[in-house]
């Protein structure tokens, strides 16, 4: 295998969300820029990240998040992972946490452009959640499958110019409701509620093999939403800066601005840092 090939593989996965992970060296220095990516045959990535979210928010709504993940090259461009992320308030309340697993392959791969599926199912919510995937905001106390796409264009074939990508995932999930009577009789309804998640970024690179810069949006559209739920909306925006420390060891940081889509909702900001281990 080639130095850029070598490259492209390392560049595939990171979870996130989501998290996603491994232990392991790596012949030359990899990037989280994107989203989910595969690894060498063999290889083992590392991951785990900390971040605040909700900043200009009521106290209650900002989520203090964690999470980490192992991942490993079971093929050439077949991929395993396992993740962990939990969520509270700021009072260290009301978590929530997620255990998932999932598989991503590389369908297509070129010195430019390369394919990936992905399949994630996991308690806690939604997946896979890499660490520029906000993965804490997802997370809830149902089930979900989430079959995924994603796309990379990459100018330089060695990722030291620019490049675009794109995530399409279905995550099908379900919510459950109580609700109570005059006499507190109690009603449970189930009910079958999917939805997609889209993310679009691009990003630079400032150094080559050390230094890159990245924005990505993420939108939502919901094929069975709540009465008090949008059908579509843009949920933010995050802008993000990762650097290598070393040839396996690499720092990603993470400003996220959370668009409002209810009525009375406020901006709110995030910051997150993760340590990635290739």
């Amino acid at each position: 295998m080639n130095a850029a090939n070598t490259i492209h593989s390392m560049r595939r996965v990171a979870i996130v969300a989501a998290l996603v992970v491994a232990l392991g060296t790596v012949s030359s220095p990899a990037f989280a820029v994107d989203t989910n990516e595969t690894i060498d045959h063999g290889a083992m990535y590392f991951e785990f990240f900390v971040g605040y979210y909700g900043v200009n928010k009521p106290l209650l709504q900002q989520q203090v998040v964690s999470g980490g993940a192992m991942a490993f090259g079971l093929a050439e461009g077949f991929t395993g992972y396992l993740s962990l992320a939990g969520r509270s308030n700021p009072y260290f309340g009301d978590g929530y946490g997620r255990t998932g697993f999932g598989l991503l392959y590389t369908v297509y791969n070129s010195p430019h452009v390369s394919i990936d599926l992905m399949l994630d199912a996991g308690t806690g919510g939604a997946g896979p959640q890499p660490l520029l995937f906000h993965p804490a905001a997802e997370l809830n106390s149902g089930f979900a499958v989430t079959p995924g796409l994603e796309f990379n264009y990459d100018h330089d074939e060695e990722m030291n110019d620019w490049g675009l990508f794109g995530v399409v995932q279905e995550i099908v999930t379900g919510r459950t409701k109580i609700a109570y009577d005059d006499e507190l009789n109690e009603t449970v309804t189930y009910t079958f509620a999917p939805w997609m998640r889209l993310t679009t970024g691009a990003y630079i690179t400032a150094i080559p093999d050390t230094e890159q810069w990245l924005i990505q949006a993420l939108w939502r559209w919901r094929q069975n939403p709540d009465t008090n739920q949008a059908t579509f909306q843009v949920d933010g925006i995050g802008m993000g800066y990762n650097r290598m420390l070393n040839d396996e060891l690499e720092v990603a940081t993470e400003i996220y601005l959370d668009i409002p889509n209810e009525t009375g909702e406020v901006w709110g900001i995030g910051l997150g840092i993760g340590v990635l281990r290739w």
